[in-house]
């Protein structure tokens, strides 16, 4: 896209690097306060820079996936541990720690598992025994679903219900992608059951019906829940790399407290993961975002970027000619060229 062009070339001289009218209008024309239709998108990959809006994401990726697939979609609260709270706010805390967004907080273990049949998953943990099998964000498609006997006759009873809450924590088989190793259960296929995290600390805040002013618990706890989440749903900085095929529905709102650099980053990365403007939809995209994109890279970002990486650059560069020239593929220009490069990496 000529916009991504724009926004990583530096210079102080913006006045050919400023998106065009027409550049804005077409971007502005992904965002759904704009009139962009989200019919269609609803295997879509929805992200975000901030957790708060990943975990409603989890939620509606997760519901909609169940209904286009026609499949119950099942919930099971997490367990947690707490370690250092008196019993009379046990429950309030065990309340608090299930609101709590941001998986990193609680071990990458979400608070509710939402699963159904067929979902695109990813695994958030692994353990000793699944991480020769499948590693951390290692992603699948679900196989079966492995009730707890007295939360199958339950749902046996009720088989047409869209939402089915279970009340054991289930065992998921997960047919892992572009993997055909057979580990006893099939190719490819995996059994992900629950796990317990390491223990973590947390603070909260309580309100106290006895006095006005709310309480401050610094919170000991160990979660136990099954290491999975919908795949389509989730932070920018795990989808680095991916292309969101087929499509991403994106919210362009930061937290404030956010330095310039990493809002030019989130932008940047959001708008790199779809092919083509098509495959976008935006939301919060302010004029705000117009200002980032026509600014270019905050001064030294891209200097500092060639400082760490120049080097590898040039010598992966250097690889990649060597090999292309043992397979008889280099003509004269492409190696001038890729000479070209590999002194600017090292200049």
């Amino acid at each position: 896209m000529s916009i991504l062009s724009k926004m990583r070339t530096p210079g102080e001289d913006r006045s050919n690097l400023k998106l065009t009218d027409e550049e804005w209008r077409l971007l502005q024309s992904t965002d759904i306060s704009h009139g962009a239709s989200l019919e269609g998108t609803d295997l879509w990959y929805q992200s975000a820079f901030a957790w708060s809006y990943v975990c409603m994401a989890q939620w509606d990726r997760s519901l909609r996936s169940a209904m286009v697939h026609s499949e119950t979609l099942f919930m099971f609260a997490a367990r947690d541990y707490i370690m250092n709270v008196d019993g009379r706010d046990l429950t309030a805390v065990r309340d608090k720690l299930l609101q709590i967004p941001n998986m990193n907080t609680t071990g990458r273990l979400p608070a509710v598992l939402l699963v159904h049949l067929k979902m695109q998953v990813r695994i958030t943990v692994s353990d000793e025994r699944l991480a020769a099998q499948a590693p951390v964000d290692t992603t699948g498609i679900v196989q079966n679903i492995e009730l707890h006997r007295i939360d199958r006759a339950r749902w046996l009873q009720l088989t047409s219900e869209a939402i089915f809450v279970l009340h054991h924590a289930p065992t998921v088989l997960v047919k892992i992608d572009d993997n055909e190793t057979d580990f006893g259960l099939g190719p490819g296929i995996v059994a992900v059951e629950a796990v317990t995290c390491q223990p973590f600390t947390i603070e909260l805040e309580l309100e106290d019906q006895r006095c006005s002013r709310a309480r401050l618990l610094k919170v000991k706890a160990a979660r136990e829940q099954i290491p999975l989440t919908i795949a389509t749903a989730s932070t920018l900085y795990t989808l680095q790399g991916a292309t969101t095929t087929p499509g991403m529905i994106y919210h362009f709102r930061t937290p404030r407290r956010i330095s310039s650099v990493m809002k030019w980053i989130a932008t940047y990365m959001a708008l790199s993961r779809v092919q083509s403007l098509k495959q976008l939809r935006s939301i919060g995209l302010t004029k705000t975002i117009r200002d980032i994109i026509d600014n270019g890279p905050p001064p030294g970002f891209l200097t500092r970027f060639l400082n760490i990486f120049g080097e590898k650059i040039g010598q992966t560069q250097i690889a990649v000619e060597e090999a292309m020239a043992e397979l008889g593929w280099l003509d004269d220009a492409t190696a001038v060229n890729g000479t070209r490069a590999t002194e600017h990496a090292n200049s």
